[in-house]
């Protein structure tokens, strides 16, 4: 297979004079890691380092198979090592928090240091038919279906947005933004997403490092109390509610959200 190379793909590398250290960041379906660029601000002492996975933000990909969770959590391992870190906190949120605890399984353990996940996928989000047909909406083919999406990210979408235009606004934007990511939709098949949900509890379980574990107080999208049952047996895992929100903790409640992410890497 031609794969995608490392340095195809658009990456962030910040380094800054005596890190605390090592940060790589893990984006979510259809995202990048652009939209998350505020983690440079709020980590300053810290090396901060992400990448668009193949068929996301402007990364290409060269073959459908680059397009699933366990590829990209070998991808992830061999952008590590082209980084030659030798410490590493892993933060990854939605897909990316999946990702990450399938790559923190293949990588030496003395090399993970420690883990945020964001409300991560599980398989819990595809326990049911009714929950396969919730995700793979995440691939609408309607504005309609893009409201429900909408819907689902946040605690509460209307208040959210605050005015009905930009609510119908930020809709539009994201349908259309979708369309232009249709090669993604294969990752939303059900046999991929109960492949992705196995291997994603095997990760789970061989969980060593101190983990923080972020959900909403009321996320729809991967639902809240279904991510809490995948953890439930971990010790090494501490998790905190986000209240008031819902998929998307850090711009809906982003005080309560760095404070507890703060917290964990000072303590």
């Amino acid at each position: 297979m031609n794969q995608t190379k490392i340095s195809e793909c658009k990456q962030l590398r910040i380094y800054v004079p005596e890190p605390k250290g090592n940060i790589l960041f893990l984006h979510g379906f259809t995202s990048r890691f652009e939209n998350h660029l505020d983690i440079v601000k709020h980590f300053p002492d810290y090396n901060v380092f992400a990448i668009n996975v193949p068929g996301h933000g402007d990364s290409p990909f060269k073959d459908p198979v680059e397009l699933a969770g366990e590829y990209y959590a070998h991808f992830y391992k061999e952008f590590i090592e082209e980084l030659k870190l030798d410490s590493v906190i892993l933060m990854g949120h939605s897909m990316g928090g999946g990702i990450t605890t399938i790559l923190q399984g293949i990588l030496p353990k003395s090399l993970v240091k420690k883990i945020i996940l964001v409300n991560p996928a599980n398989r819990e989000v595809i326990s049911t038919d009714q929950k396969v047909e919730h995700i793979i909406k995440m691939m609408p083919n309607t504005i309609e279906d893009t409201k429900v999406v909408i819907d689902s990210l946040y605690y509460n979408a209307k208040d959210f947005f605050q005015t009905e235009q930009a609510y119908e606004f930020a809709i539009k934007s994201y349908y259309d933004e979708l369309q232009k990511m249709k090669h993604l939709r294969i990752m939303v098949d059900p046999n991929r997403m109960k492949r992705f949900g196995q291997l994603i509890q095997e990760g789970i379980d061989k969980i060593q490092a101190p983990t923080l574990l972020i959900v909403g107080e009321d996320d729809r999208l991967v639902p809240t109390q279904g991510t809490v049952e995948c953890f439930k047996n971990q010790k090494n895992v501490k998790i905190v509610y986000i209240a008031k929100s819902g998929h998307m903790p850090m711009v809906e409640n982003p005080k309560d959200y760095w404070k507890e992410i703060h917290t964990f890497l000072e303590n």
